[in-house]
């Protein structure tokens, strides 16, 4: 006999056990510091701006911003390599 836990879901519309609401793939998140958060946050809302978009996140600005960032990193990489 199993003794604590949730219950385990008997019908499709059985409320009980499953999966909770909002749970989806983990994303790890960064501890930005205060004025660092606040520059994400102006970014996101000029980005929305811009975009026309107000459904972007800091999330998605922080990501562009990483991939661009690298991008510039391995172009770089590349032309040290032909010198």
């Amino acid at each position: 006999m199993s003794r604590g836990g949730s219950r385990p879901k008997r019908r499709p519309d059985d409320p009980r056990g499953g999966a909770r609401p909002g749970a989806g793939a983990l994303v790890r998140r960064l501890q930005l510091d205060k004025d660092t958060a606040q520059e994400l946050r102006i970014l996101t809302m000029v980005r929305r701006g811009v975009t026309e978009n107000p459904a972007l996140s800091s999330l998605d600005v922080a990501t562009a911003l990483i991939h661009q960032a690298y991008r510039e990193f391995e172009e770089g990489i590349e032309e040290h390599d032909v010198d």
